[in-house]
């Protein structure tokens, strides 16, 4: 009972020095889990004011702030192609019906590749999901940002001494990168860490469920005049923390009120599905379904778009 305490506490808090405790002797490890279980309540009943909300992970007065950089403009591979003047709604077009890949990205050159051999090059386009954003993500904010900035660990949580797991949380990471001073605020705001408990203390990332009622009422926040990284988290037994952040896409909302999803997914390559329609929501509740063992989560970030930050004369 003691050891399941102490890992618990592990897994919720993150620190590695909590099992050092156990390989002290039970009677250490009983009094380390104890004083921490004093001071940090346990299955995310997080100190308000110890919250990793939005001004934990960005400067919230700098989003957007980051110009865009005609010097550094990345480079298309072939079969890319838009105007000069192109918006993020005529770039995500020309990527629909693109091939997925496993671990496909477009690398810092602007040829198609992988993330774990950034130098192999495919003649043809393909991508993942996390590929797919930061190859997007290049061409909508026009600079040239690099596979080791966009997988970047953030919170030195997920590397392979993580009592997590190795990546577990690599999409959100990817995700927050991207973002980073463009962001304007989560959707929902998260409450807890990263990695948490919900009641029936299951292992839950940051968001809502997507097959809840609260999910459309996310949803309904959506704005056209900005632009939207989402990211999936679920049950993951193949992570220490059974816990991953394994999809990632972009939502664009458009003036007519189309909530478009767009991602890439082994089934059906680059496509975009709208939300704003009761038979694609349910197609997409049904590619997403309710897991036994936790809760399949949805995370927005809400970004400024290009033109914004220019406008803000940023």
């Amino acid at each position: 009972m003691v050891k399941r305490l102490v890992n618990r506490l592990t897994v919720a808090l993150g620190f590695d020095w909590l099992r050092l405790g156990l390989g002290l002797g039970l009677g250490i490890g009983l009094g380390l889990g104890l004083g921490i279980g004093l001071a940090t309540p346990l299955l995310g009943q997080t100190n308000p004011d110890q919250l990793p909300n939005s001004a934990h992970y960005f400067s919230l007065n700098q989003a957007g702030s980051r110009p865009d950089s005609e010097t550094n403009a990345p480079a298309k591979p072939p079969g890319l192609d838009w105007p000069a003047n192109a918006d993020a709604a005529r770039i995500l077009s020309s990527f629909l019906g693109l091939s997925f890949r496993v671990d496909g990205v477009i690398n810092d050159q602007g040829a198609y590749s992988s993330w774990a051999k950034p130098n192999q090059t495919f003649r043809a386009a393909g991508f993942n999901c996390s590929g797919f954003i930061v190859s997007l993500a290049r061409f909508i904010w026009n600079e040239n940002l690099t596979l080791a900035d966009t997988r970047r660990d953030r919170l030195h949580d997920s590397n392979a001494a993580s009592p997590l797991g190795l990546d577990w949380d690599f999409g959100l990471d990817v995700a927050l990168n991207i973002a980073e001073k463009r962001f304007i605020r989560y959707l929902p705001e998260p409450t807890t860490p990263p990695h948490s408990f919900n009641d029936a203390q299951q292992p839950v990332g940051w968001g809502v469920n997507i097959n809840s009622p609260a999910f459309l009422t996310v949803l309904r926040e959506l704005m056209a005049e900005r632009i939207y990284i989402f990211v999936i988290s679920k049950p993951d037994r193949r992570f220490l923390g059974k816990l991953s952040y394994y999809h990632t896409g972009f939502v664009l909302v458009d003036p007519q009120g189309a909530i478009w999803l767009y991602h890439a997914t082994a089934r059906a390559g680059v496509h975009r599905i709208n939300l704003a329609q009761t038979a694609s929501l349910a197609t997409f509740r049904r590619y997403y379904p309710p897991v036994k063992n936790g809760e399949r989560r949805i995370l927005f970030l809400e970004l400024a778009l290009p033109s914004q930050t220019r406008l803000n004369g940023q």
